[in-house]
Formats: structure tokens, C-alpha cells, sequence
């Protein structure tokens, strides 16, 4: 009776160990097959040169390597991407000069019309303070009543009458809605979405694939 019972521990034990083995082949597929390899020379589509109106970048202008990534400051998936991964990137390869972001708001789906006011929201403060850290901060934000108008003001030391008066605007609209059109020509369906050279990056991935990528492209560029 012990002997059988040892050996259905030891077959609970091995069956565990195959499930878990076939769980790393198979997170591993998804992750690989999340990074496309398009084949595709963005370059020529032009998503890499800065518009100057509705773009933001973060980083040295002049850095190694231009990213761009296509935002809904309205997705719980990219607010989990700027927790989990972005203050890593921005350690290891945006304050270091390697890397520059573009960053385009968009609207990924009807659902999302709190984008646009949020993206209304923090280009009007880069207008004022181009080194704030609304781009991050706004994630953090829900209802954005007066309340919160007047603590991102605070905090991003502007002007509050300068800064509703512009939000109120609108004047930024049309410039997401664009990008909004452009995100559906190029196939983004999820966010955020990375464009890195001839690669497409899909969702929030693992920090290591994003890191993989980023050092053999900076290596090719050296």
C-alpha cells in the first residue's frame, strides 16, 4: 500500500513537471509570435519621422535608434506596460541616449473616447512644460474632474487658466484621429504596439523581449 501510494506521488510529481515544461513551450510561442518580423522597410512608410504637432518624444532627439509606439492612454494594457516595463527602458536605454520614443495617442475602439481627452490633456501640458512626466502620470488618473485638473497642474507646474483653456480646446483632436486612421492601416489592433525598425511588436511583452531587440538593433547600427 505505501509502494503504490509513493508511486502515484512520484507520477503526480512527473505529470506536474510536463505540464509545466509544455506551459514555458507554449508562453514561449505566444511571446515569439507577438514580435513580427514583417519584412516590411517602415522607413519608407515615413511612421518614423517626427511631426512636430502631434508627436511626443521622449529621449535625446538625437539618440542611436528611434522607436515609435502606438498609445491609448485609455487601455489598461498600456498602463500596465508604462508600471511593469517602461521605468526599465527608460533607465537602461532612453536616459542613456540609445533610444528616442515616439509616442502616438490613438483611439483604439469606440470604448476608448477617454484617449482623446486624455491625449488633449497631456499635450496641453508639454505646452507649458515640455519636461513633465504626464505622459507616465496620466495613467493614474480616472474621473479627471476639476480635482484632478488642478493636481496635474500642480504637479506638472503650469498654469491652471492656460491649461483648462487649452484642454477645453480640443485642438488636438484631429491629430490623434489621424493616427487613429494611420493605427488601422497599419494593422494595429492591440496596444501598445512598437515599431523597431522592420519589427512590429504586439501587447505588453516581457521586458527580455523587448531588450533582445533593442540590443541587436543598436548593434547592427554600430
Amino acid at each position: 500500500m505505501a509502494n503504490q501510494s509513493k508511486k502515484w506521488k512520484l507520477t503526480g510529481i512527473y505529470l506536474f513537471i510536463f505540464n509545466l515544461i509544455l506551459l514555458v513551450i507554449f508562453a514561449g510561442f505566444v511571446i515569439e509570435n507577438k514580435v513580427v518580423d514583417t519584412n516590411v522597410n517602415f522607413l519608407d512608410k515615413n511612421i518614423f519621422d517626427i511631426r512636430e504637432r502631434d508627436d511626443i518624444l521622449i529621449g535625446d532627439k538625437n539618440a542611436n535608434l528611434t522607436i515609435v509606439l502606438y498609445n491609448d492612454y485609455d487601455s489598461p494594457f498600456c498602463k500596465k506596460f508604462d508600471k511593469k516595463n517602461y521605468q526599465k527602458l527608460e533607465e537602461e536605454y532612453i536616459d542613456t541616449g540609445k533610444i528616442n520614443i515616439i509616442v502616438r495617442n490613438f483611439m483604439l475602439g469606440e470604448v476608448h473616447k477617454e484617449s482623446l481627452i486624455k491625449g488633449q490633456i497631456v499635450k496641453c501640458v508639454r505646452e507649458q512644460n515640455i519636461t513633465s512626466q504626464i505622459h507616465e502620470e496620466i495613467f493614474q488618473y480616472k474621473k479627471l474632474d476639476d480635482k484632478d485638473m488642478q493636481d496635474i497642474s500642480i504637479n506638472s507646474n503650469i498654469d491652471y487658466n492656460l491649461f483648462t483653456s487649452c484642454v477645453k480646446s480640443e485642438n488636438y483632436f484631429d491629430d490623434m484621429l489621424y493616427n487613429t486612421k494611420e493605427a488601422k492601416e497599419l494593422n494595429i489592433t492591440v496596444v501598445p504596439t512598437f515599431f523597431i525598425q522592420d519589427k512590429k511588436i504586439d501587447g505588453v511583452q516581457p521586458y527580455f523581449v523587448m531588450k533582445k531587440i533593442l540590443d541587436k538593433e543598436l548593434k547592427n547600427l554600430s
